[in-house]
């Protein structure tokens, strides 16, 4: 049986943040709740006894106010023992939700640490593959040009020669124009097949930038979505952590007292990179042809047209 004295010098054992243990509390609580009982058996059957015996009535007033005064004690330091339990809790689940806060926030700044740091690659990649391919295209189209401008000229240095030839020589001009004309047909012929050359040599080298491009595109969604994934499983990982805490030491905590807030990261746009609809964007860049009004083609139709 316990007593006022035995409820008043017994220890609780601590857990996590000096809490209370719940299950050693509730059998504090019953081990009171018995004694009471006992008490209020015992005020009955002394009630019971006191009309049969000759004890007299000052004896037993004072016998149940002993009873009365051990009852109310025994009450109090239960009540007493019982709030320090619930402020205990309370202050313990206050800790702990300042805690999952906490946690969310370097969760979510971490997060955006990662994806920008993603971003800002990504766009280096993209920029310098962007740039490669303009380099390529027009160093192409320049060399193709200087081909077909020295066959030009050379066709006509030989068209020159030949024409001074018949007025000067006319029994041998006949013969003078054909080798010269043979000559510069070698001459265009072979201008038209390396200018082919090159344009289907730079025709490739576009195709594999775009197709890199389209890759590395590609990576870059696969890179934010893992970021995503990894912010959200941290999440939830803190969430299970510290409310596997709360759980563990017994404490019930209302679903609204810990509030974790993920916020979304912004899309970060690349300055300067074609969609995915534009991938002919890259091949958007003026040769020399085109700054002076007219293409390459032209040009080459134009000398495959001379005489």
């Amino acid at each position: 049986m316990i007593t006022a004295t035995v409820a008043g010098s017994h220890r609780f054992g601590t857990v996590r943040r000096r809490g209370y243990d719940p299950a050693e509390v509730d059998a504090v609580v019953e081990r009171l709740t018995d004694a009471l009982t006992v008490s209020e058996q015992r005020i009955a059957r002394l009630e019971a006894r006191l009309e049969n015996s000759e004890v007299s009535a000052g004896a037993i007033t004072r016998t149940l106010a002993a009873v009365e005064a051990t009852r109310i004690e025994m009450i109090e330091e239960a009540a007493t023992e019982s709030e320090q339990i619930r402020q205990a809790a309370r202050s313990e689940a206050a800790d702990i939700a300042e805690l999952a806060e906490r946690l969310g926030h370097e969760v979510s700044a971490r997060r955006d640490a990662i994806l920008t740091e993603a971003f800002e690659e990504a766009d280096a990649i993209v920029v310098d593959a962007t740039l490669a391919a303009s380099v390529e295209t027009t160093r192409a189209a320049m060399a193709a040009e200087s081909i077909v401008d020295d066959a030009i000229a050379e066709a006509q240095r030989a068209r020159n020669e030949a024409e001074h030839i018949a007025r000067t020589r006319e029994m041998g001009a006949a013969w003078a124009v054909r080798a010269a004309r043979n000559k510069t047909d070698r001459m265009v012929a072979d201008a038209h097949q390396e200018a082919a050359r090159i344009i289907r040599d730079a025709d490739f080298e576009q195709e594999r930038l775009t197709a890199r491009l389209t890759e590395l595109r590609a990576a870059l969604r696969t890179l934010e979505a893992a970021a995503s994934a990894l912010a959200g499983d941290t999440l939830e990982r803190a969430r299970v952590i510290d409310l596997g805490a709360v759980e563990a030491a017994g404490i019930q905590i209302a679903p609204e007292t810990i509030t974790l807030v993920e916020t979304p990261p912004e899309p970060i746009e690349i300055a300067g990179t074609p969609t995915v609809e534009d991938d002919d964007a890259v091949t958007d860049v003026d040769t020399y042809y085109q700054r002076r009004g007219r293409t390459l083609r032209e040009r080459i139709e134009i000398a495959r047209s001379m005489p």
